[in-house]
């Protein structure tokens, strides 16, 4: 019998005994970490580890967890939760197991022997003891859960074996476009299941931004000792620092990108990755002239007849041509047909007419999710899913369920615009139940509600930019294109977009907002073409927007802006070469931030003193300033730390493994590596930095 929810969660966390009784720890063991790994909605997750706490199987304890400013609540087993991962390891122990191999080997195991394989190919041992509880057909493999295989995989050999030898050996990406339904997701699947590298499946979503895919590759190779790319996203730090960590980390895996056609942020990135991985991405269209690809058409009519035969092997051979020849070539109708008579003409179509009310409005409801759903967003609706799995119409994947695109599209369609605006806003409103604000305001906006959308992002806005700067300001970009004109939000994108990295961007946003009537704006947009001037080269058009700023926040009595202008004048400062004004400047900026609680600020001014004391030969007064600072956490802890180990005299070669480890390839501490950007993170963002905002208007708030 499958291993309950509750159960699994016990065994994900019983993989994180050490951390039980330290001061800080991953994220896998809070709510969020637990959702992400074990596929489930939060909402879902927060349901069962109330169940547990209420049976004594799991404790709750308040943990700093990395790359994050605050304590947050964390999970471990009691004793009662230990006891139970032990009786079902021993239940695995005593079971037997097939295991697939990549090459198409099965072999019969007992599970001490099936668990060692796992852990062999790459699996921790919880990761392991996780699969084998999910089934007694495993997949020995180095990847992340996907979409099953169809066993057995029918045709496309001239294709599927191009495909295992660009996973196998090939470099940079290959593209595999084609109608819906046309089988790219099962060729795919097949693809990666059956070599032996690591490998890693990503469903994208229409717009979203390239950290969703980035932070999805750091959790794998964090998973596997290599944590160099987390603790970049981690500090928000998404330009070159991050993308070498890529290069140097991902040599060899996989990248498997489902629907890569409505993500366009997701080529550029990558491109950027070099050869060392591999990106497998499928699309309906090709995504440029330049890129390797594989197109897929319908099945011939022998392939046809062979997969209508492997699916249902009790049927005449008339009746089995006779469905080749409806489905004329398409996998997808031919998975749906097999369900029917075979007189059926339109196999999509009859499956639909055959719908009853209640199984209609849930799969209407089901098609407006771009990514997959989880039972829970169907919420009375349990019965409806089940009998939509069984017709085809709905397929259980990795993290719930997902509608296949050939149905989606043909759903859709016919909708009017009020009956697919309501389905939004109750997409919408599952998410913000569920406490995902990023799904909420994308619903949100396909629900022409683009001012709620706004006001939850501004909202949410300083929790979203440490891991997903990139999304918030694509989304705050939309919501403004699309009629939110209230003045907060345009500096709300402002903030997003100085995040990200887009400077360009931000200082045409910052020119826009300079002659607002809200004194409060005029000051973010001061301090925004401040920034953003210093990034792009720009020290003329930096010190008068500095200079004002700190007029502007003394006159209001704004600690905290006072402080950030003061050190953007101590940047200033030393770019050209007075190191003496910079220190005077980054003290009072210390103090201010101090003053104003913004602890993260005023240890980074702190940072740049020290660096101007260095320049001026004083360091003694530098070591005193950086020795407090290394013994803190996060990236301003760590800069103290190379710093300050090349004030003690260590070796170059030491300091660049120091700075190497924690993802800080642009330290002016250690040899910079050939062809990186030295600038970051005060440099555009390398690979996209957009103009949008021509032709929205500055709106005057009084």
């Amino acid at each position: 019998m499958p291993a309950t929810v509750g159960e699994r969660i016990l065994v994900h966390l019983s993989g994180f005994e050490r951390y039980a009784n330290e001061i800080d720890g991953p994220e896998d063991v809070t709510q969020g970490g637990i959702a992400r790994a074990l596929g489930l909605s939060r909402a879902h997750v927060a349901l069962e580890v109330n169940r547990l706490i209420a049976a004594r199987r799991l404790t709750l304890r308040l943990l700093h967890v990395r790359g994050s400013r605050h304590r947050r609540k964390a999970y471990f087993p009691s004793a009662a939760g230990y006891a139970r991962v032990a009786v079902l390891r021993d239940d695995v122990r005593r079971r037997r197991f097939t295991m697939m191999f990549p090459d198409g080997h099965r072999r019969d195991l007992g599970g001490p022997d099936a668990s060692a394989l796992l852990v062999g190919a790459g699996a921790r041992e919880h990761q392991a003891l996780l699969r084998l509880l999910d089934s007694d057909l495993v997949a020995v493999s180095g990847g992340s859960p996907g979409p099953a295989p169809p066993e057995p995989f029918v045709g496309r050999r001239e294709e599927r074996a191009r495909l295992l030898a660009f996973a196998r050996e090939g470099r940079g990406i290959l593209v595999i476009h084609g109608p819906a339904g046309i089988g790219k997701t099962a060729l795919a699947a097949s693809v990666a299941c059956s070599q032996p590298g690591p490998w890693i499946w990503h469903r994208a979503r229409r717009g979203e931004a390239r950290e969703e895919l980035l932070l999805r590759i750091a959790h794998h190779l964090d998973e596997r000792g290599r944590p160099v790319l987390l603790r970049c996203l981690s500090r928000g730090d998404l330009g070159t620092n991050s993308l070498e960590a890529l290069r140097r980390d991902a040599r060899g895996l996989l990248v498997v990108v489902d629907g890569a056609d409505a993500a366009p942020d997701l080529v550029p990135l990558a491109r950027a990755a070099g050869p060392s991985a591999r990106f497998l991405l499928l699309s309906t269209e090709p995504l440029g002239h330049d890129l390797d690809s594989v197109a897929l058409g319908p099945l011939s009519d022998a392939e046809g007849r062979s997969l209508v035969r492997a699916r249902r092997p009790d049927l005449p051979d008339r009746t089995v041509s006779e469905i080749a020849r409806v489905a004329a070539g398409n996998p997808g109708f031919l998975d749906l047909a097999v369900r029917l008579p075979a007189d059926s003409e339109d196999p999509l179509g009859t499956h639909l007419a055959e719908l009853e009310p209640r199984e209609r409005e849930a799969l209407r409801y089901a098609a407006v999710f771009e990514a997959p759903f989880a039972p829970e967003a169907l919420r009375g609706a349990y019965v409806p899913l089940r009998a939509l799995t069984r017709r085809g119409l709905v397929h259980p994947v990795p993290g719930g369920y997902a509608v296949p695109g050939i149905v989606r599209d043909h759903v859709l369609r016919p909708l009017d615009r009020g009956t697919r605006l309501a389905l939004h806003s109750r997409a919408a409103a599952y998410f913000a139940a569920d406490g995902e604000h990023v799904d909420e305001a994308v619903h949100l906006l396909q629900a022409d509600r683009a001012e709620e959308a706004a006001a939850r992002l501004s909202e949410v806005l300083p929790r979203l930019i440490p891991e997903r700067p990139h999304t918030a300001a694509d989304l705050l970009r939309e919501c403004l294109g699309s009629g939110a004109n209230d003045e907060r939000y345009r500096v709300a994108y402002l903030e997003a977009c100085q995040a990200a990295g887009l400077f360009v961007t931000a200082r045409r946003v910052a020119e826009g907002l300079q002659t607002s009537a809200s004194p409060r704006h005029r000051l973010a947009a001061l301090l925004g073409l401040g920034r953003s001037a210093i990034a792009l080269n720009d020290a003329g058009g930096a010190l008068p927007a500095f200079s004002e700023a700190r007029k502007l926040a003394a006159s209001m009595d704004d600690l905290a802006a006072e402080g950030r202008a003061c050190q953007g004048l101590g940047d200033l400062q030393l770019l050209a070469g007075n190191p003496h004004g910079a220190v005077e400047l980054f003290a009072k900026a210390s103090r201010l931030l101090t003053a104003a609680h913004d602890r993260a600020e005023a240890d980074a001014a702190r940072l740049e003193q020290a660096r101007a004391l260095v320049a001026m030969d004083d360091v003694p007064a530098a070591l005193a300033l950086l020795r407090p600072l290394g013994l803190g956490t996060g990236g301003c802890a760590t800069r103290a730390s190379v710093l300050l180990a090349r004030l003690e005299g260590r070796k170059p070669a030491e300091l660049r493994a120091l700075a190497a480890s924690h993802g800080l390839f642009d330290l002016e501490e250690v040899a910079v590596t050939p062809g990186l950007d030295p600038g970051l993170p005060t440099t555009p963002d390398p690979l996209r930095d957009p103009v949008p905002m021509e032709g929205i208007p500055s709106i005057r708030v009084q």
